[in-house]
């Protein structure tokens, strides 16, 4: 498996380019990862050329994964993995490109989605994250990590379940309740979900 290599992409901030001031925001930065997702399981690519074109011949890379994250400053980012042809990763910054819409060849309409991550010296987005090699060896790191924030999201919904019940019966017949699970994380919440007596979403 070649070297990938992951990249901040973009901030949250206020940016100005071609004069028009434009202000990112979490929600912005959580569009984009969500539509990149969606172009990739359709098997739209993102390409990668030196500068903001279309021209093949000037495409060095792709963008395989995007993540949401904390960049070095403490600032919510989105971050780029990237696989090059060369194998190498480049000197330069990026520039993300997102047009206001774009339609695939299958007719899906996507809405200001991030169609290609320019090389450039000249970023509108000063001072991002550098590029940082991810072992060859790991084969599918930002999986593992949607597990672990699958599992924490899965864990805080479970702990406000069991939060609306004791507040509804007191703690004394939660406990009642819960007596004999042996610590059964499943067979607790489906207790406290029974005992709610109300679907709650998970």
């Amino acid at each position: 498996m070649a070297t990938r290599y992951r990249k901040e992409l973009i901030h949250a901030g206020t940016f100005v380019k071609d004069g028009q001031e434009f202000r990112v925001d979490g929600a912005a930065l959580r569009h984009w990862k969500r539509t990149f997702d969606a172009m990739r399981r359709r098997g739209v690519e993102v390409p990668v050329p030196v500068e903001h074109t279309r021209d093949p011949e000037r495409r060095r890379g792709t963008v395989v994964e995007m993540e949401l994250g904390t960049n070095l400053r403490g600032e919510p980012a989105l971050f780029g993995v990237f696989e090059f042809r060369d194998g190498e990763a480049p000197l330069s910054s990026v520039s993300i490109y997102a047009p206001p819409s774009f339609t695939d060849g299958l007719g899906t309409r996507y809405v200001r989605p991030i169609t290609h991550v320019a090389l450039t010296d000249y970023p509108v987005v000063p001072g991002l994250d550098p590029w940082l090699p991810l072992a060859a060896s790991r084969s599918a790191p930002l999986e593992r990590d949607a597990d672990a924030r699958r599992r924490e999201a899965e864990a805080r919904r479970r702990k406000y379940r069991l939060q609306l019940l004791t507040a509804r019966i007191g703690a004394r017949a939660v406990k009642k309740l819960l007596a004999g699970t042996a610590a059964d994380e499943e067979e607790e919440d489906r207790r406290v979900r029974r005992a709610l007596g109300a679907k709650v979403r998970r």
